[in-house]
């Protein structure tokens, strides 16, 4: 049985509420005392279950803010006095919040941008390991001695910066075998030249002697010469000595031209300009030589002119300029043209014909390469129907 003692009425000004509410246009503001609704900005009945709230925030020192996904709305909720005065405030949100519309059409936009990455990367991976597996097939058919080139297409990337490189080392590595080839046959035919040199030239020189001795014999003093002559020439020849003394030189051309003026008697003279040399300054065998012998052979031999030869010889402390000037036809300026441009290309020499072929040039010029690298010297020059120059120059 319920006993009551008396009314009691609280009063209250609303307007501390009214200006918190203010504040919040969008929210709704509830004030509850002792689980009682003392202060409402929404008319009606809260939209929201409330009270569920209060159980569940009684005694709570801190405000509590949930989300409330059913309404769509967000409670924020602090308790005074021990959890007898709560103000509670409702504020809505906008769909969006709670819509996953969004982020299904975010989910799909990312997992096509995923898909489109994937085949782009694939196709460029498959474009770039196409190339790499076709240079990797050709480099394994690459069992000939002779290496080919990769004729397969090559892209601007990587890859056909690979097939480029390639190329080029196949291009290098080929020189360097046709450059061995060459090599090898030049071994084996300086082998055999040796070989034949080995034979005894005793044979020969014993052979000239009789000769010169029957000559002598039968008064016949010019065979007697020629042949003394010759045999001096032939052992210096069959020698084998790779730099001998200038002076040695100049002796077997003195004996060659003694043969020639037996032989062409007064077409020709030579005036020699040399200083006084020791043993110390050496010269490739017959490189000297070489340019008289082209003398009476392109020269003397063609025309009917008196021919006029000058040895020039000039030195210093360092080395020698051998030069020699002689008078005649002379060489057209096709033929010096010619001759310029193989003594510079040595590999287009195959195309010279036998007859002509400027040999005994080529041949001097490529030994004083051998023996004095990139510094030696050796020029030709003409003037058609006046002189021909030919010069060397030699290091002590």
């Amino acid at each position: 049985m319920k006993k009551y003692c008396g009314i009691l009425r609280i009063a209250f000004d609303t307007q501390i509420f009214e200006q918190y509410a203010n504040r919040f246009p969008d929210s709704h503001i509830y004030v509850y005392l002792n689980q009682c609704l003392i202060y409402q900005t929404e008319q009606g009945k809260p939209s929201t279950n409330l009270h569920q709230y209060i159980d569940s925030s009684t005694h709570l020192d801190t405000p509590m803010i949930s989300l409330n996904e059913k309404d769509h709305n967000v409670v924020s909720i602090f308790s005074l006095y021990n959890g007898s005065f709560y103000i509670m405030k409702v504020a809505p949100e906008s769909e969006t919040l709670f819509s996953y519309k969004p982020f299904i059409l975010c989910l799909l936009f990312s997992g096509f941008l995923l898909i489109f990455a994937s085949i782009a990367v694939f196709l460029i991976l498959f474009r770039v390991m196409h190339n790499i597996v076709k240079l990797s097939d050709h480099m394994k058919q690459q069992d000939k001695p002779r290496l080919t080139p990769y004729t397969g297409k090559i892209t601007s990337d990587e890859t056909g910066d690979l097939a480029i490189s390639f190329n080029q080392m196949v291009q290098h590595i080929n020189e360097l075998s046709d450059s061995l080839l060459n090599s090898e046959i030049q071994l084996k035919n300086a082998q055999i030249e040796s070989l034949q040199s080995q034979l005894n030239p005793h044979f020969f020189y014993g052979t000239l002697e009789s000769i010169r001795m029957i000559a002598e014999i039968n008064h016949q003093e010019l065979i007697s010469d020629i042949a003394f002559s010759f045999a001096n020439l032939m052992r210096y020849s069959l020698s084998r000595e790779y730099l001998v003394p200038i002076e040695r030189e100049l002796d077997v051309i003195r004996q060659y031209l003694s043969i020639q003026e037996k032989r062409l008697g007064n077409r020709f003279d030579v005036t020699w300009d040399i200083p006084d040399l020791t043993d110390k300054w050496r010269c490739p065998k017959f490189s000297i030589f070489n340019m008289i012998e082209n003398v009476f052979s392109h020269n003397v031999s063609k025309c009917k002119d008196f021919i006029h030869i000058h040895i020039i010889i000039v030195r210093n402390d360092l080395d020698m300029t051998i030069t020699v000037k002689n008078t005649g036809p002379g060489i057209s300026p096709e033929r010096l043209k010619q001759l310029q441009y193989l003594l510079a290309h040595p590999k287009e020499r195959a195309t010279m014909t036998s007859e002509n072929n400027g040999r005994s040039i080529f041949n001097t010029s490529d030994r004083l390469k051998i023996f004095y690298g990139d510094g030696y010297y050796f020029s030709i020059e003409s003037e058609p129907g006046k002189e021909t120059t030919c010069s060397i120059r030699i290091h002590r």
